[in-house]
């Protein structure tokens, strides 16, 4: 086809062919703000929803999964750490709105472009107000939620579990969920578990009111429970004995001595002389022996009444 053509035609229509796909491409603007996105003041989920949510107390806990008085208290204490400076070109998005779109997905676990549609913002824009709000929160409400438990506070979670369960020298029920993902690129097997999925786990210990005492997030779905445990924190410092964990005491009406417990349905290696991390053996026999005695409730009942302790979600 250009066989025909000078080296010199053929550079200057080499030029011509350059410049006009660098005319197409210039010509291409970039879209700054979708026009979706700007009807966000008038259309978004927030604007047209959220006052309403305010005059019925049911559907804004059905939205928010917590109440006005808990949004707006913890609104109190992450508002400063939110808001955003203003600009020349657009205006910031405040930090009730922000904390909206952060609680919106937690309650729901959409994904950041469903949400995006909902509150007429940009899908990276949804996934950096959820990053940085759940960090903001986790920085401010950690201390106060889930402090480090001391020997007092042991005493009284074990007292808790006696109280509301009769399960004695208790200080704790602890499981393991795994959180179905997608496993990332060129991770091989790590995240693939025992149920034939890909997931990270969560290991939560709580206490007999079902509040978090301890939680470890993040670790490959292909470990086992026991592993997660010995590897964490919370099992690291129950070996070296540094969260101040009573030595045991007597089994109420008994003169039994017996050490604090973790109790927990599936099976994990013993750690220490203070931790029974299983009710099994000689340990559960006695354990029995004394509900028996106790006519607190039969084996078939206490079997039951251990599985109340697994965190199901």
């Amino acid at each position: 086809m250009f066989s025909n053509f000078t080296s010199t035609e053929l550079a200057i229509i080499a030029l011509a062919l350059d410049e006009e796909d660098n005319y197409k491409t210039q010509s291409k603007k970039k879209v700054w703000v979708h026009n979706a996105w700007k009807s966000r003041d008038t259309e978004g989920e927030f604007i047209t929803l959220y006052p309403h949510l305010l005059d019925d107390e049911t559907k804004f806990s059905e939205y928010f999964r917590m109440t006005q008085a808990t949004f707006q208290d913890l609104l109190g204490k992450v508002e400063n750490q939110l808001k955003k400076q203003d600009t020349f070109w657009r205006s910031a998005i405040e930090p009730k709105q922000r904390l909206a779109v952060c609680l919106r997905f937690l309650a729901t676990g959409d994904s950041f472009k469903t949400i995006s549609f909902s509150f007429r913002l940009g899908r990276s824009t949804v996934q950096s107000i959820i990053h940085h709000t759940c960090r903001i929160i986790v920085d401010i409400l950690l201390e106060e939620v889930m402090p480090v438990p001391n020997e007092d506070t042991w005493n009284t979670i074990a007292d808790y579990f006696w109280k509301m369960w009769q399960f004695p020298n208790c200080i704790g029920a602890l499981d393991g969920k795994h959180c179905v993902i997608q496993a990332p690129k060129n991770s091989g097997s790590l995240y693939w578990n025992y149920k034939k999925t890909f997931s990270l786990v969560l290991l939560a210990l709580v206490d007999a009111q079902y509040n978090f005492i301890a939680v470890d997030v993040g670790a490959y779905g292909k470990n086992s429970d026991a592993g997660i445990l010995s590897n964490s924190n919370l099992g690291t410092s129950l070996e070296n004995g540094s969260i101040n964990i009573p030595r045991g005491k007597k089994l109420p009406g008994s003169d039994v001595d017996l050490p604090m417990i973790i109790e927990q349905t599936w099976i994990m290696k013993k750690k220490s002389s203070i931790i029974a991390f299983l009710v099994q053996g000689e340990f559960q026999k006695m354990l029995l022996e004394f509900f028996n005695k106790s006519f607190v409730y039969i084996q078939e009942d206490y079997r039951a009444h251990l599985k109340t302790f697994q965190l199901l979600y």
